[in-house]
């Protein structure tokens, strides 16, 4: 089964021009104090291609430098955003995948390209970062613990040297985290070293193991349908 919970922040109000084809049952969740949430669930899941009303101008992969503890890490990222003037107002997501030795930047570029890609109210942008020691980043020998990953994903956004510390100077920015990822970030946003406008926490591997690390092509589905019925 794949769930997702929304974390709205306070005086926050955002609406993604995203739209999933999956039956979805909402019911409400007060998990934390002052922390409302909207679960939904669904026991079906639509690994399709969407659909896309616009281009995507600019797709950039780079590496940030990330500094911990004498190590220097090299951190795997993609940029995507139109080039270009627009008089929409701008607002960024960070996305980041399910901590999983098979998860990479990949489980969320088809979602990442789907958003930056629509001509709605707003110009979406998206960066779509690897964990260390996960994806395409370095891995170095680490205590990869919950506190590790925290201070990562605040540096990573926070950090001088930051490579989107120009998009989010003004808070304007949602988190995309998949299964622990999202816990990781809801832990930082509490202590209040992040401050997005709002978390979408999905559920772990939601878009699939089997499907990230082997394809998605005809052949493939047949047998992760065998799989599923076991």
């Amino acid at each position: 089964m794949a769930s997702a919970a929304f974390l709205r922040l306070p005086s926050s109000s955002f609406a993604l021009p995203f739209k999933s084809n999956r039956p979805f049952s909402p019911q409400s969740l007060c998990l934390l104090k002052n922390l409302s949430f909207t679960v939904k669930a669904s026991t079906s899941l639509d690994y399709s291609a969407p659909s896309k009303s616009a281009s995507i101008s600019k797709s950039n992969s780079s590496s940030w430098k990330w500094k911990f503890e004498g190590n220097s890490v090299n951190i795997h990222f993609e940029r995507l955003e139109k080039d270009g003037a627009d008089d929409r107002p701008r607002k960024n997501i960070l996305m980041v995948p399910t901590i999983s030795d098979v998860s990479t930047v990949e489980e969320w570029r088809l979602v990442a390209e789907e958003i930056v890609g629509k001509n709605g109210e707003i110009n979406w942008s998206a960066t779509i970062v690897d964990w260390p020691g996960l994806g395409y980043s370095d891995r170095p020998k680490l205590d990869y613990n919950a506190g590790v990953m925290e201070r990562f994903l605040v540096d990573f956004v926070s950090a001088p040297d930051s490579p989107i510390s120009n998009f989010v100077t003004d808070n304007e920015y949602v988190v995309f985290g998949g299964g622990h990822a999202a816990t990781i970030a809801v832990r930082a946003t509490k202590s209040g070293s992040l401050k997005p406008k709002a978390i979408a926490a999905v559920a772990p591997t939601w878009a699939g193991p089997l499907p990230i690390v082997f394809g998605r092509d005809s052949n493939m589905e047949t047998r992760y349908g065998l799989l599923r019925g076991t």
